[in-house]
């Protein structure tokens, strides 16, 4: 409101159906409009379409660019799974499976549900439906779907951990080395990790706890990274190493 001009406004899409109009490009636009106008009935001009089905106006919803704000991908998600999408369906499906939902918006942080939504997305696409799906399940049986297990960094870290050892790794092990350690815990070793790629230090994190007491089922942390080195604990050679970009 505080910088609306009236030159710049959009026109609405809406669509006609069933005797009524619905808004599915622009409902903050009308929002301002209202307001201005002192909420009381005005003109606006709208583009009209004709003959789309609710399924059809959530795709238009979720496709939508332009000038407005990109649709999140939370309300991107639920709008392609109102249009029966099937890889949203399968994808909202097995993450409500395995005990989460999808955040309506990327500052709702509550347990049980996955704040860094396309972090996860992008797991289930990269690491197939099924592996996603025990990813996610192994994550709510370990801290019981505590919202910073699934934030951000942990999701990013968790990816290329599962990506890595999925197939090596016990998850009674898992469970049992990882359940009793808490965000700081691996917050303060992943910050211990330089010249690596922004997940990594919490896949080494996790492996770390992981590996913990060593025995069978341990893994080679080395896969995750060449050389990835704590802070202060250099071997000899390293900055020559690091200099070449050969790390």
């Amino acid at each position: 409101m505080s910088q609306f001009d009236p030159a710049l406004v959009n026109l609405l899409k809406v669509s006609a159906r069933d005797g009524h109009y619905f808004v599915f490009d622009g409902g903050h636009t009308l929002a301002a409009l209202r307001m201005v106008n002192g909420k009381k009935d005005f003109p606006v001009l709208c583009k009209i379409y004709y003959g789309l089905t609710y399924e059809e106006e959530a795709v238009l919803f979720a496709k939508q660019q332009g000038n407005a704000k990109k649709v999140g991908i939370p309300y991107k998600l639920r709008a392609l799974e109102a249009a029966g999408d099937l890889e949203t369906v399968d994808f909202l499906e097995r993450t409500r499976k395995s005990g989460f939902e999808i955040a309506p918006g990327s500052r709702v942080v509550r347990d049980g549900n996955i704040s860094a939504v396309k972090r996860a997305y992008d797991a289930y696409k990269q690491l197939g439906a099924e592996r996603y799906e025990e990813l996610m399940r192994l994550v709510k049986e370990t801290w019981n779907g505590e919202a910073w297990s699934v934030g951000q960094s942990m999701m990013g870290g968790l990816y290329e951990f599962y990506r890595t050892y999925g197939n090596v790794i016990r998850e009674s092990r898992f469970v049992s080395k990882l359940a009793g350690v808490s965000r700081n815990a691996i917050d303060r070793e992943a910050s211990s990790y330089y010249g690596v790629s922004a997940s990594v230090p919490y896949a080494l994190a996790i492996g770390k706890f992981y590996n913990r007491g060593g025995g069978y089922g341990t893994v080679d942390l080395a896969l995750l990274t060449l050389s990835p080195q704590p802070r202060g604990r250099k071997r000899s050679g390293d900055h020559e190493r690091a200099k070449d970009g050969k790390i």
